[in-house]
């Protein structure tokens, strides 16, 4: 989340910048989900 921030909204490299919100829900979403929900040993 901070390495997307800092690219998109300090670096603003235009690749991160082109990202819509609905990409970024879609490409980070899944990571976030797992790491909130996933089961620990």
């Amino acid at each position: 989340m901070l390495g997307l921030a800092l690219t998109r909204y300090v670096l603003r490299f235009p690749a991160s910048m082109a990202l819509e919100r609905e990409e970024i829900v879609d490409w980070v979403g899944p990571t976030v989900q797992r790491y909130l929900t996933a089961r620990t040993l």
